[in-house]
């Protein structure tokens, strides 16, 4: 099955009882998605949609048509300071592995709580290199 396949998720979606979502890492691929009736999740991704300004067009289409968002959130706080923006935002996913090198570059990431993870109450994002990251880092070329 081809990821963002309209045709093949509505099948896929017809034949079974478990969720389907989709939409993640093709900016365009969602109101296909949707007119199909194609997924039950629409999943926006700063990362590899565009950034905010595209994620944020397809949480609005998203929410136009009744249609959660999700998201598996490999690409971590980003998506979440985005679900926490939007008044249809939804769960993100925590990734341990991908946390972990978060962890290592920034000063403070949000860490899991009760099963969830918190929106940094930092500026911005809420993430600030560790000081002499680049330092530590650096190519001698």
């Amino acid at each position: 099955l081809y990821y963002n396949d309209p045709r093949l998720l509505r099948e896929l979606r017809s034949k079974t009882t478990i969720p389907v979502a989709a939409a993640e890492n093709e900016k365009f691929s969602a109101r296909d998605l949707i007119l199909a009736d194609a997924v039950d999740y629409i999943q926006p991704n700063v990362n590899n949609d565009g950034g905010y300004s595209a994620a944020i067009r397809t949480a609005a289409l998203a929410k136009m048509f009744h249609i959660p968002l999700s998201h598996g959130n490999g690409n971590g706080p980003h998506n979440i300071a985005l679900h926490a923006g939007i008044s249809n935002g939804g769960l993100v996913e925590y990734h341990f592995h991908k946390w972990m090198a978060y962890n290592a570059i920034f000063k403070s990431v949000p860490q899991p709580e009760d099963g969830y993870l918190r929106v940094s109450q930092e500026p911005g994002l809420g993430l600030e290199p560790k000081d002499g990251l680049i330092k530590e880092f650096a190519v001698q070329m």
